[in-house]
């Protein structure tokens, strides 16, 4: 099935559909509960909720979304991104075609419904942005991640569209139609989903040998999970609670055009249902279109390798902000001009989907192994702008809804905006933490493709590589010394275990000059390691003779795991370097 297009776009169009689809589960009482409740539309209404009522069963969801996140992300990562999203998208399928049935029974029914609705819709982005970071090469990370996660923008667009338009019909009830084919979509979802999606590239059954290889090579593919969560290192890191301030502040943006604006437009600029729903929408549309051109922008500049990955994440970010504030800030001056604040929203609201490149995938950058559960902490806590924003809100306009009392949630949202901005810019970062490794498993010198190689050159007779990889290296990567590596670039003395290596050729004089290179050199990590797999391979290089006879010397370099993955620091600017070693190495081997 699909078989002509590369499962990570397979896997990206399916993403897509889960988010479109998460957030139409989401939206769809929005806009149906106009026509269920007498008196609100229309007279053929068949509910009596009172606003408050209404207000409880809307909100019910939010409240889901919230409990679901943090169990979500962990599950994940032990059962993988796949079963995460069909059994939880299936509960939420089946929820939405019961609560039709029940609106008449009890509104505590609803309520239990629509709660168990956002629980079921909560772990797709957790899953979602886990399941990137095993299936999208860096050089696609940002489009993709753009494509997939913009259904969260064009979601609510489809879904104000579609739901509107069967609430109008007389299509199996009317309003009744929005929840029964929302709850069809689902299911197909979910049938697709587990047909043509796997959980990582090496388990799809189909896949290209050459496709595997080039997202194994330019992804972290770490295999085996954390069994514990570090969570005092996570509770004490600065790092992380930047990130956690930074991503309260883009939620915070995005939430008012989730919740608020349409609250906005049909109350101070009164317009009609019709034009409120296409100019409400208007900005959520083109901040998915927005984002997924200009992460192709950015995948370009990435694969010239122009610019560092953390100067992407916080770029993005103080751009975001910085449209926001501008946006928010030419509202409180538009007055009642439709014009002027129709285009100030969009200037605030077309570039709040840089969050996805920005602050959502940092956990990917931290702790690939526990992107799913960081990623659902960090939707856990931005949640609470969808229930303070309103909350406040209600409480500024409750005696009146003028432009002055609205005024003081603009302030505020700018407030909000510029200091969680400079305290992300100033303590965030995008580098591998200490606490997101796994020592057992999350940083090898060998890759699998490199230990194929080694069997089947020694299945040939010819031994290049001896198996013991120098046995110190994981000295390197245990987190104290990481953390020295991260702080100085620069590695301490180590003491290194050596297993007669089989290498036929190997002479064992040559321990002693590779001692003293370590004990006495101070380098950077990635010359640290380029050095040791250029002397593991002089010492180890077996003497072959040509046809002629004629001995010559052959330099085995081992393969290595990319090690911009484990983000320590960048490759640029150490072709130099990397020479002026080589020669020290030379000097001190031959």
């Amino acid at each position: 099935m699909l078989g002509f297009i590369p499962k990570r776009y397979v896997f990206s169009l399916v993403g897509l559909a889960a988010t479109t689809l998460s957030v139409a589960l989401q939206t769809n009482l929005s806009i149906a509960i106009v026509y269920m409740v007498r008196g609100s539309r229309t007279e053929k209404g068949e509910l009596d909720w009172t606003p408050d009522t209404q207000g409880i069963a809307l909100g019910a969801q939010y409240v889901g979304l919230a409990v679901g996140y943090i169990p979500g992300g962990r599950f994940t990562e032990v059962y993988g991104g796949k079963i995460t999203m069909i059994s939880t998208l299936l509960l939420a399928s089946i929820f939405t075609a019961i609560l039709p049935l029940i609106v008449h029974l009890s509104i505590h029914f609803v309520i239990i419904c629509r709660f168990l609705i956002g629980v079921g819709s909560s772990p797709v982005f957790p899953a979602l942005v886990f399941m990137i970071s095993r299936w999208i090469p860096e050089s696609e990370q940002i489009f993709i991640s753009s494509f997939v996660l913009a259904g969260y923008g064009t979601g609510t667009f489809v879904s104000y569209i579609t739901a509107g338009a069967l609430c109008a019909s007389d299509f199996l009830g009317g309003w009744p139609s929005v929840f029964y084919m929302g709850a069809l979509s689902g299911l197909a979802w979910c049938a697709l989903c587990y047909l043509v999606v796997y959980d990582t590239p090496d388990k799809h059954p189909s896949i290209s040998l050459k496709e595997l290889d080039f997202i194994t090579k330019n992804t972290s593919q770490q295999t085996k999970q954390i069994k514990s969560i570090p969570w005092r290192a996570i509770a004490t890191s600065i790092p992380f609670w930047a990130l956690a301030v930074g991503t309260f502040g883009q939620c915070w943006i995005l939430s008012f055009f989730v919740t608020s604006i349409a609250l906005y437009m049909g109350t101070i600029l009164n317009l009609t249902s019709v034009q409120n729903g296409l100019l409400s929408c208007l900005p959520n549309l083109l901040r998915a279109l927005f984002a997924c051109i200009v992460g192709i922008a950015i995948d370009f500049v990435r694969r010239r390798r122009k610019i560092p990955i953390v100067y992407i994440r916080k770029g993005t970010t103080l751009a975001n902000s910085i449209a926001a504030c501008i946006g928010f800030g030419g509202i409180l001056f538009a007055g009642c001009d439709i014009t002027m604040n129709v285009i100030f929203f969009i200037i605030a609201g077309v570039l709040s989907d840089f969050y996805i490149f920005g602050v959502s995938l940092v956990p990917i950058d931290m702790a690939p192994n526990l992107a799913g559960t960081l990623s659902g902490i960090l939707c856990f806590l931005s949640s609470v702008p969808y229930f303070l924003l309103p909350a406040m809100i209600g409480e500024f306009t409750k005696h009146e809804r003028t432009i002055a009392q609205w005024s003081y949630i603009y302030y505020i949202t700018i407030g909000v905006t510029v200091l969680t901005t400079v305290i992300y810019l100033l303590f965030g970062t995008s580098e591998l933490q200490p606490w997101g490794i796994d020592s057992d498993n999350s940083t090898h010198i060998i890759t699998k493709e490199t230990e194929e190689k080694i069997d089947v050159d020694d299945q040939k007779g010819t031994h290049n590589y001896n198996r013991t990889n120098f046995v110190g290296i994981d000295n390197l990567f245990r987190p104290p010394t990481l953390k020295q590596i991260v702080q100085k670039s620069s590695i301490l003395k180590i003491q290194w275990k050596f297993i007669t290596p089989t290498a036929r050729a190997y002479n064992s004089d040559g321990e002693n000059p590779l001692r003293r290179i370590l004990g006495r050199v101070c380098l950077k990590y990635i010359e640290a390691v380029r050095i040791l797999c250029d002397t593991e391979a002089v010492i180890n290089a077996p003497d072959l003779s040509d046809s002629k006879g004629e001995n010559r010397h052959r330099r085995i370099k081992l393969s290595l795991q990319q090690s911009h993955q484990l983000e320590v620091m960048e490759h640029d600017n150490l072709f130099r370097s990397e020479q002026r070693q080589s020669n020290l190495l030379g000097d001190d081997i031959y």
